[in-house]
Order: C-alpha cells, then structure tokens, then sequence
C-alpha cells in the first residue's frame, strides 16, 4: 500500500506498525479506470508509547454527486464525456438510446404532460420535426377540420 493511503489516519509523529485497506477498482468522475480507496485500518504507536488501531473510511462520488456506493448506472456516451452517474440519475435518449449523464440531457415537452428525453441531436431533429408539422398544420387548417373524428 501507499503509505499516503494511511497519513490521514494517523497522528503526527506516529509509527506505523501495521495497514491494511481496501481498493475499489472502478472508473473516476471522468470515466477513466482508476483505484479508489473504500477503508483503511492502520495499527501504529504514537509518540508517547501507545498503540493506535484507526479504522477510516474515504467518501467518492458519481458525477451526478451521489455517493459511490449506489449502484452504477450508465457511463455517458457523448464525445468527450465519458462521466459516470448513478442508477437513478442516469438517462438513455428515448429516440437513439444513447447513454446521458445529466448534463447531456435534453427535454422536450411534445404535449402537455408528455415530455420526452433526447440527446441534443436528436433534440434538434424532433424539435424541428414538430415546428414544419405545426407550420403544415396551421397552412391547411382552412381546408381541413382537426378535431373529433366520426367513430363509425
């Protein structure tokens, strides 16, 4: 182990006499493999004679600021992101389902109360989707009753 696993868990002028921890391997907030340290016991003698058992444990967090130790969600699929969230904030664009983090999320509200969520190209493409149906529906709005339909 790296003896700067231990400094924070020992007093100054400390001796170590025995450290054990534990190393999660997992990915860091950019999404690049990294060791993270989960605890550490460090047994040492303080400068006055005495032995030391310190337990410690170290805090790391998803990109969406939830701690680590809830589940994994998804890794963002943009270019250049690459940033972990956790199962409950995670997102998929519902149109390409890219994998989102969110600050890569697009919403966009097609109808009251329907909102859906898009990766910012596929944002733009139903946005604009949307904007030339309203512009055909306003142009044959004098030939044409939207409304209720005869049921037969």
């Amino acid at each position: 182990m790296n003896p700067s696993f231990f400094n924070p868990l020992e007093p100054p002028g400390a001796e170590r006499l025995r450290g054990t921890g534990t190393i999660r391997f997992t990915y860091d907030e950019h999404g690049e493999p990294a060791a993270l340290p989960e605890n550490a016991v460090s047994i040492s003698r303080s400068p006055d004679g005495s032995i030391d058992d310190i337990h410690g444990g170290f805090d790391s967090f998803y990109h969406c600021g939830h701690p680590r130790t809830a589940p994994l969600g998804t890794k963002c699929a943009i270019e250049g992101c690459n940033r972990l969230s956790c199962q409950a904030c995670s997102a998929r664009c519902q149109r390409c389902l890219v994998p989102l983090c969110l600050e890569h999320v697009c919403r966009l509200q097609t109808e009251p109360g329907r909102e859906l969520t898009l990766c910012s190209s596929c944002h733009d493409q139903v946005a604009r989707t949307l904007r030339w149906k309203a512009v055909g529906r306003f142009l044959i709005q004098p030939f044409v009753a939207f409304g209720n339909k005869p049921q037969p």
